[in-house]
């Protein structure tokens, strides 16, 4: 009865919300442009290869393309391009890389060999999926790559190689904190810019120096951004301590998130823990019982039932009296 009681509720509340925010954003330039950016970032190019007529691209368009899930994980991972297959150059791409059906997603490097290739529409969780897997087959290195094995160290070049190294989703702890271990003044333009970017796990000593630093890094990227990467580096600590079953870094990453992003805290204070519990094995029944208090006196907050729902729906309880 409750399981059914909570999906109505969750079903009702999602019918009646928005998850529309910031979308994609599609680069401007042509294909062999995106893959100059894409060489000097590190990245992988996504290309939408569509066509005006198709409706599945249109409805990819319109409800996918301009979620913010979707935004989120594509602006920050891929150099993502439209091309119309009918044309300018789509005509020429759809020759070469054999595109007969729309719509086509396609992950390439920045050589242009395809990485990993989809055709037909899907949901946004789909979508973020699909770019998750092409995500993980990459094996692309920037161009600054080469400059940093040949020992250049300058900070100008050191905050240009880790903000592409951060942006192409590529492991940047070790470099930065070994740069990092070098500096004397963290307030340059350049440091500030590294620390910032190396900000990516609540418990590290980058996230000390992001914190020490707050001030100055607020002026330059704004208050939301800074709180957006304080939660997003709480994310991953959450996430090591459901790899290592430690519910020490689940705690570490909360009070982080409570003291230095509390708007965020509101809701982060409920998701975090039921994420954390949910995904040890053999304890999303104890998420439950630790949480449900809490829910009961936010009768407000939407996406609390929506968590609980979730919950329900995949079968992380099991006890048929819910």
């Amino acid at each position: 009865m409750m399981k059914t009681v909570f999906t109505i509720i969750c079903t009702f509340l999602i019918c009646h919300a928005t998850s529309i925010g910031k979308g994609i954003d599609f680069f401007h330039g042509s294909f062999e442009e995106a893959k100059v950016l894409a060489a000097k970032e590190g990245r992988l190019i996504f290309i939408d290869a569509f066509t005006t007529w198709c409706g599945p691209c249109k409805r990819m368009s319109a409800t996918v393309f301009t979620h913010e899930d979707a935004g989120e994980f594509y602006n920050n991972t891929f150099i993502n391009l439209k091309l119309d297959m009918e044309k300018g150059e789509g005509k020429e791409f759809q020759q070469k890389y054999r595109v007969n059906a729309f719509p086509t997603l396609l992950f390439l490097d920045p050589a242009g060999l395809i990485v990993h290739r989809v055709v037909g529409g899907t949901d946004v969780q789909g979508f973020v999926n699909l770019g998750k897997l092409a995500a993980s087959k990459s094996t692309v290195s920037s161009t600054y790559d080469q400059e940093y094995e040949d020992g250049n160290r300058e900070p100008a070049f050191m905050a240009k190689y880790i903000e592409a190294m951060a942006k192409g989703k590529r492991p940047v702890l070790t470099v930065a904190n070994e740069y990092l271990s070098g500096q004397s003044d963290y307030s340059t333009p350049e440091n500030l810019t590294v620390i910032y970017h190396a900000t990516v796990e609540a418990d590290s000593r980058v996230f000390e120096l992001f914190v020490d630093n707050r001030k100055a890094l607020t002026k330059i990227y704004g208050n939301d951004a800074m709180e957006e990467k304080v939660v997003l580096a709480a994310d991953a600590t959450v996430a090591k301590g459901i790899e290592f079953g430690t519910v020490q870094l689940l705690e570490e990453a909360m009070g982080k998130v409570k003291k230095y992003a509390p708007e965020k805290y509101k809701e982060y204070q409920y998701t975090a823990p039921l994420d954390f519990y949910s995904k040890i094995q053999g304890n999303a029944g104890y998420a439950l019982g630790s949480f449900i208090s809490r829910v009961y006196h936010l009768h407000r907050q939407q996406w609390a039932v929506c968590q609980l729902s979730s919950l329900f729906r995949q079968n992380s309880v099991r006890n048929s009296d819910w």
